[in-house]
C-alpha cells in the first residue's frame, strides 16, 4: 500500500521559467520584400553588435514568431544555438561581391540560391534583385540609409547563418571567393551571446524591415 501510495501521490511541478515576452508576431514566408521572422531576427542581432552592415540567411530562425511568452526551450527551437559568423571590414566594392557570391548564378552554372530560403536577408542595407524566372536571381542595386552603396568606403560587416549548403561541393557549390575569405574572420558565437541584452532587459525581438525588392524579366 505505501509503495502504491508513492506512485499514485501527485508530484508538484514548476512551470518553465519565462525568457521572452514578445508582444509581436512575424511570419516566416517570403514575400515582396523579403521574410518579416527572419529580418526581426537578423535586425535583432544586428541591434547587439556594431557592424554597419549585417547579412545572413532565412535558416537562422526555424518558424514564424509567435505573440506571447517563450521559455527558455521554446527560443531554442526558435533558434539555433550556434551560428557560424565571419567579420571583416570592406569596401562598397568588395560588399557588393560579398552580395553576387550569395546571389548571383556563377559562371560554372553553380546558383547559390536553389532555395528562397539562401536569398540573403540584410540589416543596414537594402539590395534589389532580378527574379531570372528559372530558380535563379541576378543582384541590381544595394543602398545603405537610402542612398547606393559606396564602392570605396569601407563597411564594418558580418555574415552570420550557415553557409555549408552554399559552399558545399555536393549542393549550391558556391565557395566564397578566395579575397573574401583572406578579410572575414571566422568566429564562433552562442544565440545568447547576441540575445542578452534581449532576455535580460525584457526588450523585443527586433521590427522587420524591408530589406529586398524583387524585380522581373
Amino acid at each position: 500500500e505505501d509503495f502504491n501510495s508513492q506512485l499514485l501521490a501527485a508530484k508538484e511541478t514548476s512551470s518553465p521559467e519565462i525568457v521572452l515576452t514578445q508582444n509581436t508576431g512575424y511570419e516566416y514566408a517570403l514575400g515582396e520584400h523579403g521574410n518579416p521572422a527572419a529580418s526581426a531576427i537578423i535586425n535583432t542581432y544586428h541591434r547587439q553588435c556594431e557592424d554597419d552592415i549585417l547579412i545572413g540567411y532565412a535558416s537562422i530562425v526555424s518558424s514564424s514568431i509567435f505573440k506571447g511568452d517563450y521559455t527558455e526551450k521554446q527560443l531554442m527551437r526558435l533558434l539555433p544555438n550556434w551560428v557560424d559568423m565571419r567579420s571583416g571590414s570592406l569596401t562598397g566594392a568588395e560588399v557588393k561581391a560579398l552580395m553576387e557570391w550569395l546571389v548571383n548564378v556563377k559562371e560554372d552554372g553553380s546558383n547559390p540560391i536553389r532555395h528562397k530560403n539562401l536569398i540573403p536577408v540584410t540589416s543596414g542595407m537594402e539590395y534589389t534583385l532580378t527574379d531570372l524566372g528559372d530558380g535563379a536571381y541576378r543582384l541590381e542595386e544595394l543602398y545603405v540609409n537610402g542612398k547606393p552603396l559606396e564602392a570605396d568606403k569601407v563597411y564594418a560587416v558580418s555574415i552570420i547563418g550557415d553557409s555549408s549548403f552554399i559552399e558545399s561541393s555536393a549542393y549550391c557549390n558556391c565557395p566564397m571567393p578566395e579575397a573574401l575569405q583572406k578579410k572575414m574572420e571566422a568566429q564562433d558565437i552562442m544565440v545568447y551571446t547576441l540575445f542578452n541584452t534581449v532576455l535580460e532587459d525584457g526588450q523585443q525581438i527586433a521590427e522587420p524591415t524591408e530589406y529586398v525588392t524583387f524585380g522581373h524579366l
